[in-house]
């Protein structure tokens, strides 16, 4: 019997062009520094009498399901394809082609409940798990002082099946540290553009889709998984400087919020970029730090509205290489 350790397993992604067929090989190999996906089974008892103390009888086979969350640094690259699983909707727009430059532009889809899926392949040290109807139901991206910037996605799927190994290939991104964040707040996304840094301590947003699995008889895997509303929450910290943020917190001011973070050059002047757009945020609540031996500091809370004047909600766009969609 020959052990392995976790570093030797993979996480391979596919984008499916039919939601619940699986595709044939994966797209990309996620780097990943968490990897807890596996395959969920509730049993369903027989607890009928029969005259006898003994509660649990027998079972049946009850809902069977995949479900695990998934945590890689943040880069510039292969963020792309759990960003699109989670917002849903991509738009590709070239902007150089010698070297190859494009912007793809993730947001929500708010008209509908159907999601962005992907097949899976999960290696573990023993044999290879093939999910496919994956989606994202939560993706929070966490940027601190006190290491990289990371990426952790929450996914369901239906139920794994044993498959054969796929051909494994390297992958690679820039990823990304706080050095490389830069964030920017007005009352527009061009105010907010034309505004001075605001040097932060960490930023967290967090995307909920409130995934539900949908079952129908003939099958104890979920016929679909859909999504149900949309939420996106978060915080920022930073130095408790002046009364700036506070007093937004106690108006009810809200703003844009945009967050760049920069990469390698791509070459012609370009360089690889994640940027978040919120176009409108509340504070719901701040934090400010009070010990004596700690230097002031606000943490703030927040919400995303939908932003009627703007006719937006929450975009992500990542500028890189790839000349092809996130499918």
């Amino acid at each position: 019997m020959s052990e392995s350790i976790g570093r030797l397993g993979y996480l391979g992604l596919a984008v499916e062009s039919d939601s619940g067929s699986a595709e044939s090989s994966p797209d990309i190999y996620i780097p990943y520094i968490e990897n807890s996906l596996r395959g969920h089974h509730e049993p369903l008892m027989d607890i009928s009498a029969r005259a006898s103390r003994v509660k649990d009888y027998s079972s049946v086979e009850g809902k069977k399901w995949g479900e695990g969350s998934v945590a890689m640094y943040l880069d510039g690259s292969n963020s792309g394809y759990l960003l699109k699983m989670a917002l849903g909707t991509e738009a590709r727009t070239e902007k150089n082609t010698t070297p190859p430059v494009h912007d793809h532009l993730m947001y929500p889809t708010v008209s509908g409940n159907a999601m962005t899926t992907a097949t899976l392949w999960d290696y573990k040290g023993v044999d290879v798990e093939q999910y496919t109807y994956g989606v994202v139901d939560t993706c929070e991206i966490e940027v601190t002082t006190d290491g990289i910037a990371t990426l952790r996605a929450g996914i369901l799927s239906q139920f794994p099946s044993t498959v054969t190994a796929p051909d494994l290939t390297t992958v690679s991104g820039t990823i990304f540290t706080w050095k490389d964040m830069n964030a920017y707040f007005g009352d527009t996304v061009a105010d907010a553009e034309a505004s001075t840094v605001v040097k932060l301590n960490n930023f967290k947003v967090a995307i909920a889709n409130n995934a539900s699995m949908n079952y129908k008889t003939g099958s104890e895997e979920p016929d679909s998984i859909s999504s149900g509303p949309i939420e996106v929450t978060g915080s920022y910290a930073l130095y408790f400087e002046n009364a700036t943020d506070r007093d937004r917190y106690y108006d009810l001011k809200k703003q844009t919020c945009i967050v760049n973070l920069t990469g390698a050059g791509l070459g012609s002047g370009y360089t690889e970029r994640l940027q978040i757009v919120l176009k409108k945020i509340v504070i719901e609540d701040v934090d400010i730090e009070t010990g004596l031996e700690d230097l002031f500091a606000l943490t703030c809370n927040y919400r995303a509205e939908w932003d009627q004047d703007q006719a937006g909600y929450v975009e992500a766009t990542v500028r890189n290489g790839k000349a092809d969609n996130y499918a």
